[in-house]
């Protein structure tokens, strides 16, 4: 079944769905290796399926140490 990204934290249950073998409880499903997560977006991000911005602002501090905004 698809799930548009629109969807917020539907979507992510539907991401995580997509992996777990044998959940019971929606609290078995957001508990990842013995830690219950408050949310799904939570537990995918603890699974590796959503990255952080952390390479993109790293890229744009480095950027602004060898060039001018105009030349960016």
């Amino acid at each position: 079944m698809w799930v548009p990204a629109s969807t917020g934290e539907l979507f992510f249950m539907r991401m995580i769905l997509s992996i777990a073998k044998g959940p019971t409880s929606y609290d078995e499903i957001i508990k990842i290796d013995g830690v219950q997560y408050p949310t799904f977006r939570a537990a995918c991000f603890a699974l590796g399926f959503l990255g952080n911005d952390q390479e993109f602002i790293g890229a744009i501090r480095e950027a602004k140490d060898w060039g001018t905004a105009h030349f960016l």
